[in-house]
């Protein structure tokens, strides 16, 4: 069971640095847009990071981007202990608060800001941008 784990752990961060690699290509590529290649390149640096945490500490780091009025990916299953970082790319601001309890309360996250928190409780966490009703997300997090 620990080497499927560590099989997985690697195929993840090979992965996560094959995003990398593409995105940093797309970086060098665009001189007309260079937003959209940035974004990229953010999305899989973050994803680079999120698994070399977990190849080291067994907790993970993930990101929930929001853009477009909307939480991506809006549900997300983890493991308990690990942290959950939203960050805002629209040009707007929004919340991120919890459907009940207080268990992720953001505050106003600014276009370009983030916010995390760590789940330490098994449970489901359903959740919603308080400026922006529409806006819906959930947390699943395994014991």
């Amino acid at each position: 069971m620990r080497k499927e784990r560590e099989d997985e752990i690697m195929r993840r961060l090979f992965f996560g640095m094959i995003l990398l690699i593409i995105a940093a290509m797309l970086a060098g590529c665009s001189n007309s847009d260079n937003n959209t290649a940035t974004t990229t390149l953010a999305s899989a640096t973050t994803l680079a990071t999120a698994t070399t945490q977990a190849a080291g500490t067994g907790a993970k780091t993930y990101t929930v981007t929001i853009k477009d009025l909307k939480f991506a990916p809006a549900d997300l299953t983890i493991e308990a202990g690990d942290t959950v970082e939203w960050q805002n790319l629209d040009s707007m601001a929004h919340t991120v608060v919890s459907d009940s309890g207080n268990a992720i309360d953001s505050g106003q996250i600014g276009s370009g800001a983030s916010y995390s928190t760590t789940f330490n409780t098994k449970g489901t966490y359903d959740y919603h941008c308080g400026i922006h009703a529409s806006m819906k997300g959930r947390i699943v997090v395994r014991g």
